[in-house]
């Protein structure tokens, strides 16, 4: 129970530190525009960055787990599993980044607005990532049930085909938000 519950907070620490996205690049954004790439381009490497950095302590911590635990199919498993949440993670953060830009700073040690938007944010991510992650995760036991002889497969093939779609339309979703932010009116002060 220990090392699952790590992986998780390596994850929530390691979004939060690491910005090699959207969100450490809010100065760079009219630069990022001028690029010959598509909007969906350019958010897919935004994130793909973010993910191999955030995604590497946890995928190690729960290969090493399931190896230590001699389950050795559910290592690949696992790493798989964390990437693509990770990615998932990533994008709706950049996503929400994109529609609703602050700087990750607040302007005074009492600035309630700042603190009030944060939380705001803050729990308007964690509800949909909520959402998401039921959507994804039902999906996979809903296909589980209806094939039990194939149940634990079946699961771990239909969720990680449901993450992944989540994971392109969120990418698609940013894009078309990246598309959409006007640095000259969207750059917080």
């Amino acid at each position: 129970g220990l090392v699952p519950l790590l992986a998780v907070l390596a994850v929530l620490y390691g979004v939060m530190l690491f910005r090699f996205d959207f969100r450490g690049d809010l100065d760079y954004m009219d630069g990022l525009k001028t690029f010959p790439l598509s909007a969906a381009a350019i958010a897919a490497g935004q994130l793909a960055a973010s993910t191999l950095i955030v995604g590497c302590i946890p995928a190690a911590m729960l290969c090493a787990f399931a190896l230590a635990s001699g389950q050795f199919v559910l290592a690949p498993v696992l790493v798989v599993s964390a990437f693509l949440l990770i990615y998932c993670v990533l994008a709706l953060e950049n996503l929400f980044y994109l529609v609703f830009p602050i700087r990750f700073t607040a302007q005074s040690p009492m600035d309630f607005q700042y603190l009030g938007r944060a939380y705001v944010l803050l729990i308007l991510r964690i509800l949909t990532l909520g959402v998401l992650a039921a959507g994804a995760f039902g999906l996979g036991a809903g296909a589980a049930w209806l094939f039990p002889a194939w149940s634990q497969v079946v699961f771990v093939v239909v969720t990680w085909l449901a993450l992944a779609g989540q994971g392109l339309a969120l990418t698609l979703a940013a894009g078309a938000a990246f598309v959409r932010f006007d640095p000259s009116v969207d750059t917080p002060a």
